[in-house]
């Protein structure tokens, strides 16, 4: 293969005796850039993953979900980069589950998404036990020890190994990655003792990552806890279907005419039990009263998608509800438009610190505070803005926010079923609950300190985890000695 320049333009000059075993003669396969990376990697010692695991994909069957189960179901949109992320995936029937044993997965599996989003990767640990995967993701289960499952999924996250698994990918409107394709993958392949270091790093780095985890855990439970509430949830009903017992919450409600008219509303949703419940539940652990959004904002809006579509050129992050999660922003958005759109179209939505950002679609009610904030940084319709007075802690009107009472509270002035929406006319109505000062500066202060410290660990899980992929980066380009004083340095 021979890549030619002309009038700026690089292309590949491909002989028909180098067309790989597929035949492929698509631009993409033979893009310029595929072939610079491969020949960085020729020059170290491979192995095809083939002749080192066995590569298997999920099941192929409509999934069967099962809330109750606690089988975790890995889907293409659970691997991240050297990580789960399990919101959102469900969970999968036992019956199912242990029809498909071939498909369930073993600790030191190697997952790849396959569909969609290609090639992020993760290793199966102890604590997403016991789990199922369906057929969007590839299973590479390591038979022999030269190759460690934790440095392949590190190499899967480095440029060189997202770039091998985009390459092989076939189809435009959904991309697919073959499992035959990934087995057929060349890997780079170091000494076993650079293999463990790198092991060492993503390892700690998940260590870090589970406690962040549990700090944010600590921190949504603290109001909780506080209001003598943790065990508090809905009531629930258990009825017999089929063979199946399944337990569901209470939805039957009694309303007046009277309040259908107050409420502007008349869609059963709207007036479920829990709704009613919760708010009780929360007069019982010491509510003196409930203050509507809208009495604490000094400014509310949401975002909207410039008129020009750059979103994967610019230079200013443009986040969407997916970025924000409970009591966390993640800036590093690939979604970018140019700074001009930004500061013309979007400036009543450019981010300050202090700001409370609020998911409003989709997955409604995520609310996080704007803090150390990048800028500029700006978000679209999904998530909106909110400025809030001193009147009550910022830190206790995000921590009932993100507690099941907030989550609910959200949920009962959402509309659109299926797909959630809490328009602004809504968020201003939702309300917060007013206790003893007392009790929510120690909720806000305990929620704050839990925040900032999973926040601590967040950070250096991510640094740990970006160092073992610069450093597989390093041993492709310079050799290992390179990649040894890059990782003692």
């Amino acid at each position: 293969m021979q890549i030619i320049s002309y009038k700026e333009i690089e292309y590949a000059k491909v002989l028909f005796s180098e067309l790989n075993r597929d035949m492929r003669v698509d631009a993409e396969y033979h893009d310029p850039l595929h072939i610079r990376f491969e020949s960085i990697q020729q020059k170290r010692k491979r192995v095809k993953i083939k002749t080192v695991a066995f590569v298997t994909d999920g099941i192929h069957e409509s999934i069967d979900f099962d809330e109750n189960s606690g089988i975790n179901l890995i889907s293409a949109k659970a691997p991240k980069e050297n990580a789960f992320d399990l919101s959102g995936t469900g969970y999968i029937s036992d019956k199912q589950h242990n029809k498909n044993l071939r498909t369930a997965l073993r600790l030191n599996d190697v997952i790849i998404s396959t569909v969609g989003t290609i090639g992020n990767c993760a290793v199966v640990e102890n604590n997403i036990l016991p789990a199922n995967s369906d057929r969007h993701v590839g299973i590479v289960r390591i038979g022999k020890n030269s190759v460690l499952p934790r440095y392949l999924s590190t190499y899967f996250a480095t440029k060189y190994g997202k770039a091998a698994s985009w390459r092989e990918t076939a189809g435009n409107v959904q991309p697919n990655l073959y499992i035959r394709n990934i087995a057929d993958l060349a890997i780079p392949l170091p000494s076993r003792v650079f293999q463990q270091r790198i092991d060492s790093l993503v390892t700690a780095a998940h260590q870090k990552k589970q406690l962040a985890e549990k700090l944010y855990n600590n921190a949504e439970n603290l109001l909780l806890a506080e209001l003598g509430l943790l065990d508090w949830k809905p009531d629930t009903i258990r009825f017999t279907l089929g063979d199946r017992e399944f337990e569901v919450e209470d939805s039957i409600s009694r309303i007046s005419c009277a309040e259908v008219l107050n409420a502007e509303r008349m869609d059963a949703e709207h007036f479920q039990e829990k709704y009613y419940s919760a708010r009780d539940t929360l007069v019982k652990a010491g509510a003196i009263g409930f203050t509507p959004l809208k009495e604490l904002l000094i400014n509310l809006t949401n975002g909207h998608t410039p008129l020009r579509h750059d979103l994967s050129v610019g230079e200013v992050p443009f986040l969407c509800a997916e970025h924000i999660a409970d009591y966390e922003v993640t800036f590093e958005s690939e979604k970018r438009i140019l700074f001009k759109h930004h500061e013309k179209e979007l400036g009543r939505t450019s981010l300050k610190n202090g700001d409370v950002l609020l998911t409003i679609k989709g997955r409604v009610g995520n609310a996080a505070l704007v803090e150390d904030i990048p800028n500029p940084v700006n978000i679209n319709q999904d998530v909106a803005l909110l400025r809030l007075k001193e009147t009550l802690p910022t830190w206790f009107v995000l921590a009932f926010l993100n507690s099941p009472f907030g989550k609910l509270f959200s949920q009962q002035l959402s509309t659109g079923g299926i797909n959630p929406f809490l328009g602004l006319g809504n968020v201003r109505l939702l309300e917060i609950p007013v206790f003893s000062n007392n009790i929510m500066v120690r909720i806000s202060d305990g929620t704050k300190e839990s925040v900032h410290a999973a926040g601590t660990a967040r950070t250096k899980s991510r640094q740990l985890l970006d160092q073992a992929k610069r450093a597989v980066e390093v041993f492709i380009e310079e050799g290992e000695k390179a990649a040894i004083r890059f990782l003692t340095d």
